[in-house]
């Protein structure tokens, strides 16, 4: 009876790889930079600003540039058990 081989061992696991990496790269694109959106924002069915479409972007991403600094002077603090 011949062996099964793990698909670790195959070719198949790069092929995954990229496309996670392209999965990823995409939703990171739609959801950090704001210039994407920019312009769907402006239409008259939203009707935003350019500052306003700025201002949305500041307050979705100043809790993820603090939160990660508090987080690691408190596992610092409480030490990591």
């Amino acid at each position: 009876m011949p062996a099964k081989t793990s698909i670790r061992q195959t070719n198949l696991r790069w092929l995954m790889l990229v496309f996670g990496c392209i999965f990823l790269m995409g939703s990171y694109f739609c959801y950090d930079i704001p210039a994407v959106a920019q312009t769907t924002f402006e239409n008259d069915h939203y009707d935003l600003s350019p500052i306003q479409v700025n201002n949305m972007y500041t307050i979705y991403s100043l809790p993820n540039t603090v939160l990660p600094l508090l987080g690691g002077i408190f596992l610092d603090k409480i030490g990591i058990r």
